[in-house]
């Protein structure tokens, strides 16, 4: 049978999440190694790192491979370690690699909970004659051989010589997380290594945007068929840049998960005016629940912007009289033109409207909290409504409150 579209799409899910690991570890030797060192992808390797030590330069050729599926890449039969290494036997050869000042990385997200050949040579510092044993080990899986997956790569492995691939062997070196990855450890790390964390700043901003921008150069490069290099001075030159972009701004804004709300703050806002207001346009409860979380982290925000930043009262007047103007424009063209029932229509009007994130001070928050939370206060003090006779129905609701 053929592959499923569901099979091809987690293939492709696959290969994207083992391109944008490549990213991940660009930044990470970018983020360590000294100032004159080429870090480069998709060149000789994955990755290639010339780390330059006074007059000393070491190259590392990295093969980076990322799991979803978790299945640890460097197993004995696996292709991806026949690949490797016969690669690098070639590289070797046809580029006349200096082994001795070379270093070959083998990188993975997956920890290997077994015994492996390649694991082995780990304990090669305590016992030298692990070489001989692994390439004895991989000799028999060649000599073995049974899969069609693994025979163009076998054959390539046969044309070399014990010594050429002894003299590999002793510089391949394993980069596996011991237990299970966690990605955020990993990019916390880097944060911590370009010193974001010493100042307050939205760190995790900035390593979005460092990253676009190794993404963006490497296609701009990639397009005019050239390599895509850089350097760590280049890093810290753009990492500098963003830090004054940010200093710029009247405001600096967090990330959401950076703002912290109660469950007694979110309960104690089930009864207001905006949640209402979604009640009668038949919002589901996990979108009410975000509508509450983003009214009470935009009122936090708005609060320490009063007192630590250049934003006025006028500014955030200002600003949500620019949302209202949207609110407006958005309801008058969906009350005419809009023939569906006045729930759905309420429902269109409050997702095309909360699109709009308007511009505070000039400029527009990258964060969504703000400008929805903005909305539902604006909802909550019934200046803009949703349904397209909210007017009625919530006057309607607060009568019958006020008489019970």
């Amino acid at each position: 049978m053929g592959e499923s579209l569901s099979d091809y799409l987690y293939a492709a899910k696959g290969q994207m999440y083992g391109y944008l690991y490549q990213i991940d570890r660009v930044l990470y030797w970018l983020s360590v190694s000294s100032e004159n060192s080429i870090v480069s992808i998709e060149t000789d390797d994955d990755v290639v790192i010339r780390l330059q030590q006074g007059e000393n330069i070491t190259t590392i050729y990295e093969q980076d491979k990322a799991s979803i599926k978790k299945k640890y890449p460097f197993s004995n039969t696996n292709k991806n370690l026949w690949k490797s290494i016969t690669n690098w036997l070639t590289l070797i050869k046809t580029k006349n690699i200096d082994v001795a000042n070379s270093r070959f990385l083998l990188a993975t997200n997956v920890s290997c909970k077994g015994n492996n050949i390649i694991k082995s040579l780990s304990s090669a510092s305590v016992d030298n004659n692990i070489y001989n044993t692994v390439y004895q080990e991989l000799t028999d899986i060649a000599n073995n051989n049974k899969s069609k997956t693994l025979l163009p790569y076998i054959d390539k492995f046969k044309e070399y010589s014990k010594e050429d691939v002894v003299s590999l062997l002793k510089r391949i070196e394993l980069c596996e997380c011991h237990k299970n990855y966690d990605r955020q450890n990993f990019i916390e790390q880097i944060i911590q290594n370009l010193h974001l964390k010493d100042d307050e700043i939205p760190y995790y901003d900035i390593m979005n945007s460092l990253y676009g921008w190794i993404v963006n150069t490497c296609l701009s490069l990639w397009e005019k068929d050239s390599d895509s290099l850089f350097t760590p001075r280049m890093l810290w030159k753009k990492r500098d840049f963003l830090k004054q972009q940010i200093a710029l701004k009247p405001f600096i804004e967090q990330a959401a998960d950076l703002i912290p709300v109660t469950s007694y703050e979110q309960e104690k806002e089930k009864g207001s005016t905006f949640v209402k207001q979604l009640d009668i346009i038949e919002v589901g409860e996990d979108e009410k629940l975000k509508a509450i979380q983003d009214f009470l982290r935009a009122k936090q925000e708005k609060h320490k912007y009063a007192l630590n930043a250049n934003i006025t009262q006028s500014h955030i007047i200002a600003y949500e009289e620019g949302l209202k103007e949207n609110w407006q424009q958005v309801f008058w063209k969906h009350k005419r033109l809009n023939k569906n029932t006045p729930a759905d229509i309420g429902y269109e009007v409050y997702c095309e409207t909360l699109k709009y994130k308007g511009k505070l001070a000039g400029i527009e928050p990258t964060y969504s909290y703000l400008s929805n939370g903005s909305y539902h206060k604006l909802a909550n003090s019934l200046l803009i409504g949703w349904h397209p006779n909210w007017q009625n129905i919530i006057n309607k609701y607060e009568t019958n409150i006020g008489n019970r």
